[in-house]
């Protein structure tokens, strides 16, 4: 269970914390509504140092309604009150009080003689061990079998609010054999593949489409308010108020503009589309950039639709120079929340230096104007100090990052492709989970951890050193699926893009068949490796 895994509470003064917190108005911080305590108890956690106890009470005729308190005051003794209700408080705040196992039992008759409390040492970044949960790989979407041939899902976004249901945000083509990304949302309970999709809104939109606001852009010219795709979402759960319109999610995703993707499609379509000047047509990536959609929804999750939504144009690092062609431009967002620092935003961008082709990282704190508008005060480069490819050699390029936070250690987990890829494959073959300290990573001070990875079986390393002709040099924490490829993963996260379960970490990524991009255009479309494309889930425990 999640409370098991919370380690040990305190019960406050000498009732075994029955009944409520002794507190002032004060203390009392937060409030929630219909939680398991396992919920309670993770969000104190996730509030860092100002919570320092939660109350957690079962009210109504059979107890069918649940009350959660946070407190930001150590509590030295309860008060009788009617009904299951108990207190506990963090390990560190209290010397007055007894040990338990925090667990949903907690409001039946305690033990006669508590255990004694576990000794306390504090959290410490190079000791968090990952273990994997051999039997938890699930299938999660199979988009061909829920619409038929030809379809593709990739890049998820995840989030759960602890009632086991997660939420996926996914790319996903909306018309079959075509390339365009719209995003889907789905939702599915932990133990089960999801069978049905909503497509929320289509890569491409013209002005005045299904009653499309499109707002003012500035200098962002209306003949390109539409764009081909929409993908690589990344969704923060807050309420913002955009222009006097208040709105409960913020969606941040990848998108080209239309008239880049013309070009492609004068090349590889043979249609009538104006090739612009001075253009390859082979590869409009460095195009790419990120937009920003609003939208509420979550509560009804059956018929979700953003109901309610508007475009910026997103070009946070304007004083960089333009990417150049065949390189990726800005995109592939992910969002943390860092307690006291704030939420922040991560995304990937092509910056090359010279002749020297890069994929990096970069990210800033996420800031919203009183308009509602993002802004990315504080960008700068994300350190690869300590990121090494499958042999141990330092990467130099990042790409399919994910970002979550580990309150109760206090720590960053990243997860990212793990390099080198396939012979022949424009995807991973592996994918990296990498460990930091907060500290260590706003500081730049420390370098990443490598805690597992995940990649096909026991002799996928050997292949590949054969392959690139190097020699294998360092063992690997992994996790084998039996399957070829392993390419955009995501951690299962809380809304504010935090880490749900301190003890417990889920990773969807995609896999595919190892095709050949070559068999794609040969076969006339009917090969191509991204109709393989699956959504996957596996599980590891976090010590």
């Amino acid at each position: 269970m999640l409370a098991n895994a919370l380690g040990y509470w305190r019960r406050p003064g000498h009732n075994h914390g029955m009944g409520a917190c002794a507190a002032g108005n004060s203390s009392l911080m937060q409030e929630h509504w219909d939680l398991s305590e396992e919920r309670c108890s993770v969000l104190c956690i996730q509030a860092g140092s100002e919570c320092l106890a939660y109350e957690y009470s079962r009210l109504g005729g059979r107890g069918q309604y649940s009350k959660c308190e946070l407190h930001s005051e150590a509590i030295q003794r309860t008060v009788p009150s009617p009904g299951a209700v108990v207190c506990r408080m963090k390990p560190e705040a209290s010397t007055t009080s007894s040990w338990v196992p925090a667990h949903p039992s907690v409001l039946s008759v305690p033990p006669s003689t508590p255990p004694p409390p576990p000794p306390h040492r504090p959290p410490d970044a190079r000791v968090v061990q990952l273990r994997w949960r051999r039997d938890s790989l699930m299938l999660v979407y199979d988009a061909k079998k829920v619409h038929g041939n030809h379809r593709f899902v990739h890049s998820p976004t995840v989030l759960n609010n602890g009632d086991g249901v997660d939420h996926i945000f996914t790319c996903h083509n909306h018309i079959p054999r075509t390339f365009s990304d719209w995003v889907y949302y789905i939702n599915r309970r932990e133990d089960q593949e999801a069978l049905t999709t909503v497509a929320m809104y289509p890569g491409v939109r013209y002005p005045g489409q299904f009653g499309v606001w499109w707002g003012d852009l500035g200098d962002w010219p209306w003949q390109h308010n539409y764009y081909w795709n929409a993908c690589e979402p990344a969704v923060l759960a807050r309420t913002i108020t955009y222009r006097r319109q208040k709105f409960n999610n913020i969606m941040f995703h990848t998108s080209m503009p239309i008239e880049r993707f013309n070009c492609i499609r004068y090349l590889e379509d043979n249609l009538n589309a104006p090739a612009p000047p001075n253009r390859t047509c082979l590869d409009e990536s460095e195009a790419n950039d990120i937009h920003v959609v609003y939208f509420d929804g979550l509560h009804n999750t059956e018929t979700l639709t953003p109901l309610q939504h508007k475009f910026l144009r997103f070009s946070p690092t304007v004083n960089k120079p333009q990417p150049r062609p065949f390189e990726y431009g800005i995109g592939q967002p992910s969002i943390a929340t860092f307690g006291t620092n704030g939420t922040w935003l991560f995304h990937t961008y092509g910056d090359s230096e010279g002749v020297y082709t890069r994929w990096n990282v970069h990210f800033s704190p996420l800031h919203f104007d009183d308009n509602g508008e993002p802004h990315l005060p504080q960008l700068r480069e994300l350190s690869k100090r300590g990121i090494t490819d499958l042999f141990g050699r330092q990467v130099d390029l990042l790409s399919n990052v994910d970002v979550t936070y580990d309150a109760h250690r206090d720590m960053v987990y990243m997860l990212t492709d793990l390099y080198p890829f396939p012979l022949n494959s424009r995807v991973s073959g592996a994918a990296q989970i990498l460990s930091i300290s907060r500290r260590g990573l706003l500081d730049q001070s420390e370098p990443w951890r490598q805690v597992g990875v995940i990649y096909e079986d026991e002799y996928y390393p050997a292949r590949l050193a054969a392959a690139h002709g190097v020699e294998l040099s360092m063992p690997h924490n992994a996790i084998h699926t039996g399957l070829k490829r392993h390419h955009n993963p995501s951690f299962v996260k809380a809304g504010d893009g935090n880490l749900l379960d301190p003890h417990r970490l889920r990773i969807y990524f995609t896999s595919a068949d190892d095709t050949p991009a070559s068999d794609c255009p040969a076969s006339h479309g009917e090969t191509c490796a991204e109709w393989s494309y699956k959504l996957w889930v596996v599980e590891a425990a976090l010590h």
